[in-house]
């Protein structure tokens, strides 16, 4: 505690914590002649006055309105104590605006229970009524930090403020170590359920807020590490380190690799954090579920081993060792389930205990205990299968192994965990190691009791994922968030709609009036506007832009109806349909309805009646032929050449949209299929085509092309 000081007028000694007096009492200066008498003197600056000292009445009726008011005030002060005695007393405290610089504390915090608060507590709570800190120190945000809090971050962290919280944490933890508030009536400034129980335990947690909060940075720009957090990995460093939202942020920046610069501030985080796992209070910053020690292990060391080698293990074998002596961690913890979805998303199945390894790894021993197989046997083809597959899920960077519940749970909006899932990177290992699995794809293996169930489960994993992470085929936009959008979130697994899900859909656009800033759709001319008058119109038509693209006239949902931009995916888009006329027609209504409201990424339309052949109608009015290239250049080979009538422009395309076209041509095979003709049909329609196409393209000498498309006057 501070030295005792002393007030100059009355030499009465002061705490540290009195109150600041302005009632000093002034008679020395009087006696002193420091003072002057100027209430009668005009000239002094006083205001003069008449004395009634020579009239005897006036004197007597001022006597009685003394006696008078001396009555009421006395009379007055027993009714106030009869009222104190008898009344209930609780105090019902609303919230205190703190005085930056002299906060009271006895203000802000719940009044002393009665019991267990001897009168030396009381002296020294009240005594706390001018701390010299800010009022931020009461907010609880700064145990989770927020940026809005650095600002304050001088003012919290002024050293008389730390000096006088320390004096009175132990001053007050000598008188209350028993005192608890009585937070029954409190209404004022905390949550009592994060505000301590008692004064002790409220000013050990301002204290260890002051400590962690004000902790210097180190060899760096800034002057405190919750700054440098902030500044340098977005990691807001309070004192609650039971989130790990801070490891993404983390492993993000400077690049996400190692030999990363970990200076005492980031060393601090990761230990802090490192060591705060408790059970059911570290939540998953995926799935929002309790992660396993092990998970929660896994997640930090990720992080802490892109630092520098010494220190990062000095910490994590300090660690490793209180888990295992406490008896939280088990000696061969990486053998046990690695964690939730949302940490194998991201991560693949790196445990022995992850997703279908153990079920695996059980059935490739079945099979090893009885020998080895001999060589070409089927016991042979499935013990290689079961090798293969084993090593596959082990060694993908990603788990392709979810539940429909947990699909259904990262297809909600802005769940980040939906990228994770459907990253480039997974897609491209599970596309670069097809062919290890082909001996799997022996005859006759998805027969076998043993191998067949488990590579099923993998195929099916691998299209389940293919289907939720499908993106239109000349657009880098993925559809799910779009079915989800839509409300439809049952999209994401399905490859092929109804009529029945999609009129709703399709009959609300038709009832909505066509917007005159549509651009050009069905032949008509986009409004002319200019760049500063017209703003706000601008905006509208970005809006309906939007709208357009992100709901049923979306590519998504239109190559679901029509396919990708192949027949054969529109024959997919076809099958189980009893009616294929109505649901040409439907299409029709659909490409309709969205052309004419600004949707030109439809495709095109037969065009010319004759729908064997390739001409078709863009929606922009001009008509083209496609052929398809069989050059024998690999690279050319199986491309569309497409060539505009009434021009001499020629286009090479290596796909074609998802279209009308399309889905007609499709059409007319799947009606000769179930006629039972559909070799005969497309011999005669190959004919037919060729013959027409003979009369506009011929074989050239071009070297990237093997079609030349003929000049009007030398068609036939």
């Amino acid at each position: 505690m501070a030295a005792a000081t002393f007030d100059r007028a009355s030499d009465v000694p002061l705490t540290p914590y009195s109150p600041y007096r302005d009632d000093f009492d002034t008679s020395e200066h009087d006696r002193r002649g420091d003072t002057k008498d100027i209430s009668g003197d005009p000239e002094a600056g006083g205001i003069g006055r008449r004395t009634n000292s020579a009239n005897p009445l006036g004197r007597f009726v001022n006597a009685l309105l003394i006696i008078f008011f001396c009555f009421i005030g006395v009379y007055g002060l027993l009714k106030a104590i009869q009222c104190y005695n008898t009344a209930d007393t609780t105090v019902t405290q609303g919230p205190v605006k703190g005085i930056d610089w002299g906060l009271d504390f006895p203000q802000h915090y719940p009044l002393l229970a009665q019991n267990g608060s001897p009168e030396g507590c009381r002296a020294a709570w009240d005594s706390l009524s001018s701390i010299n800190c800010h009022e931020k120190i009461f907010t609880h945000d700064w145990d989770n930090a927020t940026h809005e809090l650095v600002q304050y971050l001088p003012d919290l962290c002024r050293p008389g403020c730390r000096k006088e919280l320390v004096e009175a944490t132990e001053l007050i933890t000598k008188e209350c170590s028993a005192a608890v508030f009585d937070t029954k009536d409190y209404n004022g400034t905390f949550d009592t359920n994060s505000s301590g129980r008692g004064p002790a335990e409220a000013l050990q947690i301002l204290l260890r807020r002051n400590s962690h909060t004000c902790r210097p940075s180190e060899h760096s720009r800034y002057d405190y590490c919750m700054e440098e957090m902030i500044q340098r990995w977005e990691i807001y460093d309070g004192e609650n380190h039971t989130s790990l939202d801070g490891l993404s942020s983390f492993m993000a920046g400077g690049g996400g690799g190692r030999n990363r610069n970990c200076d005492s501030c980031t060393l601090d985080w990761l230990e802090n954090t490192l060591n705060e796992w408790k059970p059911s209070q570290v939540l998953s910053p995926d799935t929002h579920v309790p992660v396993s020690l092990p998970e929660h292990l896994r997640r930090v060391e990720q992080a802490g081993q892109t630092c520098q080698k010494d220190a990062w293990e000095k910490i994590w074998g300090d660690a490793i060792r209180r888990y295992t002596e406490e008896g939280s961690l088990s000696p061969d913890w990486r053998n046990l389930p690695s964690g939730d979805y949302g940490w194998t998303v991201r991560n693949g199945l790196v445990s022995p205990a992850d997703g279908p390894r153990p079920a695996i790894h059980k059935a490739l021993e079945s099979i090893s205990t009885k020998g080895q197989p001999s060589p070409q046997s089927p016991m042979d083809d499935a013990y290689k299968c079961l090798s293969a597959l084993e090593n596959q899920v082990a060694t993908l960077p990603c788990d392709i192994h979810l539940s429909k519940s947990q699909l259904d749970s990262i297809l909600e909006p802005r769940n980040p965990l939906f990228d994770s899932y459907c990253r480039q990177e997974c897609t491209d290992e599970i596309v670069r190691r097809q062919n290890n699995l082909d001996s799997c794809r022996v005859k006759n293996m998805e027969k076998n009791a043993v191998v067949g169930p488990l590579f099923t489960a993998y195929e099916e994993a691998e299209e389940r994922r293919r289907d939720i992470c499908r993106k239109p085929a000349v657009e880098d936009t993925s559809c799910a968030p779009i079915f989800v959008k839509l409300h439809h979130p049952e999209w994401a697994f399905d490859t092929r709609l109804t009529i029945s899900s999609l009129e709703p859909l399709l009959g609300e656009l038709e009832r909505q009036p066509i917007p005159i800033i549509a651009p050009s759709a069905a032949g008509k001319s986009a409004p002319k506007l200019s760049p500063d008058s017209d703003a706000p119109l601008w905006d509208q038509i970005a809006g309906a832009h939007d709208a357009i693209r992100t709901g049923i006239c979306s590519r998504c949902v239109w190559e679901t109806v029509v396919g990708n931009g192949t027949i054969s995916s529109a024959k997919h888009s076809l099958e189980g349909v009893d009616d294929v006329d109505a649901y040409l027609g439907f299409a029709d209504r659909m490409y309709k309805a969205c052309t004419a409201r600004g949707a030109d990424w439809l495709g095109g339309l037969p065009y010319g009646g004759d729908d064997a052949v390739w001409r078709i109608q863009d929606v922009d009015g001009s008509v083209s032929r496609l052929i398809v290239d069989d050059s024998s250049s690999p690279s050319n080979r199986g491309v569309w050449i497409q060539a505009y009538e009434n021009t001499s422009l020629v286009k090479i395309r290596k796909h074609t949209y998802g279209s009308i076209w399309h889905l007609r041509a499709a059409g007319r095979q799947v009606k000769a299929e179930k006629q039972g003709n559909l070799t005969q049909f497309l011999a005669e329609e190959s004919k037919h085509r060729e013959e027409e196409d003979a009369k506009v393209w011929r074989h050239g000498d071009a070297k990237f092309q093997s079609w030349e498309w003929l000049k009007p006057e030398d068609r036939q």
